[in-house]
């Protein structure tokens, strides 16, 4: 069993970070070349660093294709500071998506 960890550019630091001043909401999508289990999602967040920027509500979508995505979790946080982890299975062994 493996793991996937993406670097985005300027992520040596958590003194760097991506922003983005276009219009809300804002995406992040990530693709895969082959059907994967995610188990989890994890961002750093730091409210006091981002203020404005930092979400509210961060909702995960899987499928096949950007046209059949889906929700599957929904997650309201207020003022984060460090790691926030979603996990996304049922239970052990049982993923979600």
């Amino acid at each position: 069993m493996g793991f996937a960890l993406l670097h985005c550019p300027g992520a040596d630091s958590m003194d760097t970070y991506w922003q983005s001043d276009g219009v809300q909401p804002h995406l992040i999508n990530i693709q895969f070349s082959r059907k994967m289990a995610v188990k989890e999602v994890a961002l750093y967040l730091d409210y006091k660093l981002d203020e404005s920027y930092t979400p509210k509500k961060i909702a995960i979508r899987s499928g096949s294709t950007v046209h059949d995505l889906k929700e599957i979790h929904v997650q309201q946080i207020a003022e984060p500071n460090g790691w926030i982890s979603i996990p996304l299975h049922t239970d052990e062994g049982s993923e979600q998506v």
